[in-house]
């Protein structure tokens, strides 16, 4: 049953579905589009939209925290 299963695991491990998002996150923010599948999507838009409506504010300090905050407790 899939009780408690709150993302998609995409089919992969934990460490390899993180470092995946991540590159592909890096991938979007510095070419502003990508091409991927739509489950992946899904995944890489909760990643990304916090990092952006935080980025707007325009300090680097809030993003940092938020990156390694993000990647210290990845699910």
């Amino acid at each position: 049953m899939r009780h408690g299963k709150k993302f998609n695991h995409l089919g992969r491990q934990t460490a390899h579905r993180s470092s995946m998002l991540a590159n592909m996150a890096c991938s979007l923010i510095e070419h502003k589009r990508i091409n991927t599948t739509v489950a992946k999507a899904k995944a890489l838009k909760q990643f990304v939209e916090p990092l952006i409506t935080k980025s707007k504010a325009d300090t680097t300090q809030i993003v940092v925290s938020f990156l390694l905050t993000y990647v210290a407790n990845m699910p």
